[in-house]
């Protein structure tokens, strides 16, 4: 049927901002663009310049200054020295994360930028660059005029690379896939190394925790400094234990495989020091086999355990300032354990559980070597030279997302 020219120019003047719309209605915060895991170098890649150092400054000082390195203990109770480690620039960032609310279950917002550290090193003998099993996290504080300059800018990169195919939309949290992507890794890397810069460093860094290796694979030591009144630091007092040190313990083994083996089980004993909790964050009769009984009739006493872990997961349920380090760490190996021991929990959710705020938009699913073993503790790293994230992270994630989503 004939048209006139003027019917069709209408209908393209129409078409073209209810198309607009609907590209606009797809654009959103999705949990890569407020969480930045780093590619580590490849294995013909004899460095890792790329990758943000201590010494890396802006307008603010650098990331990681002196007076801090000098007050962390050992990441390693054997081998490197932290002095050798930074001498050599083996500790870069692995992982970023922008948080717009970190203090959900106070309703309280004070943005901060995270960034996680670890050892990174060229393993000679194997040929390939591997991450060892020790972190440092140092948190960033802003103003919201701050972090309202920083969101424009990072969402200025988002759609400057969507707008070339490369989406973050219901992709699970990983590796960007902007830096996965040969053709656009070292362009979208020079770009948030900027972005970084110009918001991070020394003058508002605020707190800074760790997580030291004393004997791999199965003693892990967290503890954290705060920044003090006379621009010093000061041990944190971890939350619900009165301690400024907690250790975890996994000496458990698989059949066939030594003591501090890479397996998945958690039977021999699992522990955590100290071990004051309140009684009902206390699952020592999920994790350790001296506090069960090893039949059937624990399925509820699991079920019961499986509530705590899940508020441990839930960002809405606890924070930084509620939770121990080692709860936050354990829980999905503890989840792991649990499924493992009785399948009839995998489709278990108990109350507590974290809810996807937009099940439309967000993927929640980990495709990580965290999701399954005992002895991936990471929260947002490597574990060797592979991705490890645990479900509080990505919760934490969609909750960052959401926030920037609703929140002009």
């Amino acid at each position: 049927m004939y048209r006139p020219l003027t019917s069709i120019v209408y209908l393209v003047l129409v078409a073209l901002p209810f198309a607009a719309n609907i590209q606009a209605a797809e654009m959103r915060w999705n949990l890569n663009d407020v969480s930045y895991l780093f590619p580590i170098p490849r294995q013909h890649d004899q460095n890792a310049v790329r990758l943000l150092s201590p010494d890396s400054a802006g307008r603010r000082g650098a990331l990681l200054p002196a007076g801090i390195r000098n007050e962390l203990p050992p990441l390693f109770f054997s081998g490197d020295g932290n002095q050798t480690l930074f001498e050599r620039q083996d500790i870069r960032v692995v992982g970023v994360r922008v948080d717009p609310c970190p203090d959900l279950d106070r309703r309280s917002c004070a943005p901060e930028v995270r960034m996680v550290w670890q050892p990174v090193q060229f393993d000679r003998l194997d040929g390939r660059w591997t991450v060892r099993d020790a972190a440092i996290h140092s948190i960033y504080r802003l103003s919201k005029t701050e972090f309202e300059q920083l969101r424009e800018k990072l969402w200025a990169l988002k759609i400057a690379y969507d707008r070339t195919g490369i989406t973050t939309r219901k992709r699970p949290l990983g590796v960007h896939p902007a830096l996965s992507d040969p053709a656009t890794a070292r362009a979208f890397n020079d770009r948030i190394r900027r972005i970084l810069l110009d918001h991070c460093g020394e003058r508002n860094l605020v707190r800074v925790s760790f997580m030291s290796s004393m004997l791999p694979a199965v003693w892990w030591r967290f503890g954290a400094f705060e920044r003090n009144g006379q621009g010093g630091w000061s041990r944190f007092v971890i939350p619900r234990l009165g301690a400024t040190s907690e250790d975890i313990f996994n000496v458990a083994r698989e059949e066939g495989l030594a003591m501090g083996a890479p397996g998945k089980e958690m039977d021999a004993v699992f522990n955590v020091l100290p071990d004051e909790y309140p009684k009902a964050d206390d699952i020592f009769a999920l994790i350790n086999d001296g506090f069960r009984q090893e039949n059937g009739e624990e399925l509820s006493v699991f079920k019961t355990k499986l509530g705590a872990v899940a508020r441990f997961r839930n960002p809405h349920k606890t924070n930084f300032h509620t939770l121990d380090c080692a709860a936050c760490h354990y829980a999905d190996a503890a989840r792991f354990y649990a499924e493992r021991r009785f399948p009839e929990l995998k489709d278990y959710r108990p109350p507590g559980s974290y809810c996807n705020p937009d099940a439309s938009l967000f993927n929640l699913e980990n495709t990580t070597s965290g999701r399954a073993g005992t002895r991936v503790l990471r929260g947002f790293g490597y574990f060797e030279d592979q991705p490890a994230i645990n479900r509080r992270v990505i919760h934490e994630s969609a909750e960052s997302a959401h926030w920037l989503n609703t929140h002009d």
